[in-house]
């Protein structure tokens, strides 16, 4: 006994039946449901299942129809006609060249078909006429199929202004001499020209069925299809959407309706328009970005396994006004067109990412975009400022826009990024909000969205809050945004930038150990742990200036490049810094001795497998050390003998050499200043080395011209 669905109703609004369990059901055409062409049959509530037989008997023979398909959420059923012997008034394929109907003469008629003009235009065979005074119309179905549930009407009519107003074409009186001038034709009519969309070869069967006003039937005829030439009767004076398509460098060379995504390639990043074909041989772009066009499982999908494959439908919407020989019926006219994507492996320089920079100049200027380019290889990070190029369809970026969202794609050619790089156009969009101009009591200037739908967005309360001390001319940096915890800060300044991710083997960004802190492009490392100390540097900035935090990942040898966060500068040198920042230099005034053997002290960790960089980084840190008598700090001379007593790993050892060169930027020494015209610390203590001892050029000769290892352990 068939199951009632008590939740789901037709269009009509009546509730369907359906026994899911059943197998090779049996039902009449008019039981079933078949949506909109059922919203006047109270009868038709039944669904049935695939495999189920459906007799048709509404064209005025019993057809057989086989269920193929059952759409799960409308629940209309797709049947095709099946194998079915038995025979009907209509002329098979086979014997249509030697059979017709009663009274006509021993030929098929003919419809002649015009493709060279859009709609085609077709002209029915010159001696078919229909014998009824009540037959006013007809319609031309491909094939023998003319029911209403699956026969497909060919037929159009278009009035004097090119509109299409109906699939229903007028019949016309065929003229007789009247002697007396009254028309005594009242039965006698001829099909009137008509128009198609469908191209069709020649021999191709066609059912005329004439019809009343009121809709009967009156009247069947098969013709064949042959393309000729005709001259249409009305100018094409309006141009109609032909087809849509995708224009993208990732369409598959052989299969253009194939797009192939690099791997782990940003969704954002995927270069993709939509092109609108028209009749008169004009088309436009149109960006596929769910408003005009969109393209139908694109946003579930994420390409990270190798020969991935997914369907795709682009989808264009028609607006007012514009018209299509091929798009849906309904008040949502639309166009859509099958597409398959594949995931292909390639280099992983090919998985980049943009990271904008924002920077403010002035109030009359407003503020300038900075770009970052990272790739999913993390050997390296390019600044691409001057590369970067606003796309063709996007909006440019407004410095003084405080009002709109500013959604920007920008474009990149990676070929002149590297020239180990291949052609390559990369793009990705991200919308930027600017909230106001910077200052000391505002939070928050402005707020980035790297990836669609995005939430929450980043910015709020993301500042650079530095501190002048004019006497020693340094300043004091708090970067820890007001966060609590290590975990807190990273999941508001580092996570929502949106850190390329392997998704083949990551479920999240690579964490980082260590971050650069880059000032106007003067850069110092830190180890993550320093988020919330004070920092302490040679340069600072104006309100609202571009500090950039770049992340790093130190794993043994290796370092990793990961991302760039935006951080706002903003001058607090009249309130000093947040209570989140806690110091950690401490000056023991120690009489510790300066004397270093430094190729001794290097060759130590080299011994234990540190890195090249490690290396060259720890030996000009000695040189600026033992030139500066720097050991009688205490942070320094720790790190120093930690690093050189200690049987550390060659990432200890990177962890400490860094840790060691934020102590030796922390120290600002008298003599630097007294010997400053402008007060302020030389760029480099390697620069002030160099101006007050000309001797110190780097040598491991000690000041009594002999070199002593033991003194050098100290």
């Amino acid at each position: 006994m068939a199951e009632i669905i008590t939740k789901v109703k037709g269009l009509h609004g009546l509730t369907l039946i359906r026994n899911p369990d059943s197998k090779g059901d049996f039902h009449f055409i008019e039981d079933i449901y078949q949506g909109e062409a059922s919203i006047n049959n109270p009868r038709a509530v039944n669904v049935p299942n695939v495999g189920d037989m459906v007799l048709d008997r509404s064209a005025g023979y019993m057809r057989w129809l086989e269920v193929i398909y059952v759409d799960e959420i409308t629940l209309i059923a797709t049947m095709t006609e099946a194998d079915s012997k038995i025979s009907n008034n209509t002329i098979d394929r086979n014997h249509a060249l030697q059979t017709t109907g009663i009274s006509h003469i021993q030929e098929t008629f003919r419809l002649y078909l015009d493709t060279s003009v859009v709609p085609h235009v077709y002209a029915i065979d010159s001696r078919l006429y229909i014998y009824d005074n009540e037959t006013t119309k007809y319609k031309i179905f491909l094939g023998r199929d003319t029911s209403k549930a699956t026969g497909k009407v060919i037929s159009m009519d278009f009035n004097a202004n090119g509109e299409l107003v109906s699939e229903d074409i007028p019949l016309e009186k065929v003229a007789f001499a009247a002697t007396d001038k009254v028309d005594t034709n009242l039965a006698v009519k001829a099909p009137r020209r008509g128009y198609t969309s469908t191209a069709m070869d020649n021999g191709t069967l066609v059912t005329l069925v004439a019809y009343s006003d009121s809709g009967v039937a009156t009247s069947y005829n098969n013709l064949l299809v042959h393309n000729t030439a005709l001259d249409r009767t009305i100018e094409a004076s309006q141009k109609y959407v032909t087809t849509i398509s995708i224009e993208s460098p990732f369409l598959d060379k052989t299969e253009n309706n194939t797009l192939v995504f690099p791997m782990n390639t940003p969704r954002d990043a995927l270069a993709i328009m939509g092109v609108v074909h028209y009749s008169d041989g004009t088309s436009k772009r149109l960006p596929i970005d769910g408003t005009r066009m969109r393209l139908e499982g694109l946003y579930d999908y994420v390409p990270f396994k190798k020969d991935q494959n997914i369907n795709l439908v682009l989808i264009y919407n028609l607006p007012d006004g514009e018209m299509s020989l091929n798009s849906s019926t309904g008040s949502n006219r639309f166009i859509a067109v099958k597409y398959f994507g594949r995931t292909l492996q390639v280099d992983g320089s090919y998985s980049v990412n943009i990271f904008p920079i924002p920077s403010y100049v002035s109030d009359s200027y407003g503020w300038k975009m900075r770009y970052m380019l990272y790739t999913l290889d993390r050997d390296i990070a390019y600044d691409v400022t001057n590369l970067v190029t606003t796309s063709a369809n996007s909006k440019t970026f407004e410095p003084l826009n405080y009002t709109d969202d500013q959604s920007i794609t920008v474009s990149l050619d990676l070929s002149k990024v590297s020239p180990t790089l291949k052609k390559f156009i990369h793009l990705q969009t991200y919308s930027i909000n600017l909230i106001a101009s910077p200052g000391a009591n505002q939070k928050t200037v402005w707020r980035i969205t790297y990836e669609q739908g995005q939430k929450p967005t980043y910015g709020d309360n993301v500042l650079c809050k530095g501190t002048q001390d004019k006497a020693k001319g340094t300043w004091r940096l708090d970067i820890s945004c007001g966060c609590e915890s290590e975990k807190e800060w990273l999941e508001k300044v580092y996570y929502p930038i949106k850190p390329l991710i392997n998704a083949y083997t990551e479920t999240r960004a690579p964490k980082p150990t260590h971050f650069t802190l880059d000032i106007n492009g003067t850069t110092v490392t830190y180890p993550l742990q320093s988020w919330n100390k004070v920092l302490h540097s040679r340069v600072g900035a104006t309100d609202g200036f571009g500090v950039m935090l770049m992340w790093t990942r130190v794993e043994g040898n290796k370092q990793y490049q990961l991302g760039a966060s935006p951080m706002s500068f903003v001058n607090l040198s009249e309130g000093g810094v947040s209570s989140h920042a806690s110091t950690t230099v401490v000056d023991t005034s120690a009489n510790t001795s300066t004397v270093i053997d430094i190729e001794a002290e290097v060759a130590r960790i080299v011994a234990r497998g540190a890195s090249q960089a490690v290396v060259e980084k720890y030996r000009a840190l000695l040189k600026i050390i033992k030139a500066n008598g720097l050991l009688k700090y205490k942070d320094i001379n720790d790190l120093y003998q930690r690093i050189r007593t200690t049987d550390i790993t060659p990432a200890q050892i990177a962890n400490d050499v860094i840790l060691l060169e934020e102590a030796v930027n922390l120290v600002s020494i008298e003599g630097f200043n007294r010997q400053n015209i402008s007060g302020v610390a030389p760029a480099s203590m390697e620069e002030n080395t160099t101006r007050n001892n000309p001797a110190a050029t780097g040598t491991n000769t000690p000041a009594s011209g002999t070199n002593t290892p033991a003194e050098g352990r100290n």
